[in-house]
C-alpha cells in the first residue's frame, strides 16, 4: 500500500503530548533498548521510550493505563498510543497489517531477569513480598471473572499464537 494511504488511528493521547508520527520518529536520534520479532523499543529522549511494531498490541497500553488509574503499582505513563497502517506486504504471514506505537516513560534500571542471580536472599525476599503486594492490588480491583484483556478481549501473548 502506498505511504499516502497509510493512516494513524490515535487510541490514547495525554492532553499536553504532541503526537510523534512514524516519519518524525524515524528522523529522531534513537538508542535501541530491545528488538525481537515484531517488537522494538527505542529511547527517543532522556525521559521517553517508543515501543512499536506489528507485534505490539494496543491492549498493553490500555492495561498500563488501567493499572495506573486503579492501583498504586508503579507502571510507566502512556503519553500516546496509536496504530499505523494498513500495510499490505509483510514478510511474515502472521504479522499484523498495522504497527502499534506507544510512547512511555523511560524507567532507568535493569530487568529482574538480569539481576536476580546477583541478589542476596534478603533482597530476593523483599522483592517477592513487593510483588505479592502488587498481585493483591490487582486481585482487589473490582471486576468479573473473565480471563482475558480489558473489555473482555482476548489474551494477547505471542506464546498463545502457536
Amino acid at each position: 500500500m502506498a505511504p499516502s494511504s497509510l493512516e494513524i488511528s490515535v487510541h490514547i493521547k495525554a492532553p499536553d503530548f504532541e503526537l510523534i508520527t512514524p516519519e518524525a520518529a524515524s528522523r529522531m536520534p534513537q538508542e535501541r533498548l530491545f528488538s525481537r520479532g515484531g517488537v522494538k523499543i527505542v529511547k527517543i529522549s532522556p525521559t521517553m521510550v517508543m515501543k512499536y511494531g506489528d507485534s505490539v498490541h494496543m491492549s498493553e497500553a490500555r492495561t498500563l493505563e488501567f493499572i495506573r488509574h486503579h492501583t498504586l503499582i508503579p507502571v510507566p505513563q502512556v503519553y500516546a498510543a496509536y496504530t499505523h497502517g494498513p500495510f499490505e506486504e509483510r514478510e511474515e504471514e502472521w504479522a499484523s497489517k498495522y504497527d502499534t506505537y506507544m510512547f512511555l516513560d523511560f524507567v532507568e534500571g535493569q530487568t529482574l531477569e538480569k539481576e536476580w542471580d546477583n541478589l542476596g536472599g534478603d533482597e530476593k525476599s523483599r522483592i517477592m513480598h513487593e510483588l505479592q503486594g502488587y498481585l493483591e492490588q490487582l486481585r482487589a480491583v473490582p471486576g468479573g471473572t473473565y480471563i482475558g484483556s480489558l473489555n473482555n478481549g482476548p489474551v494477547m501473548d505471542v506464546i498463545l499464537e502457536y
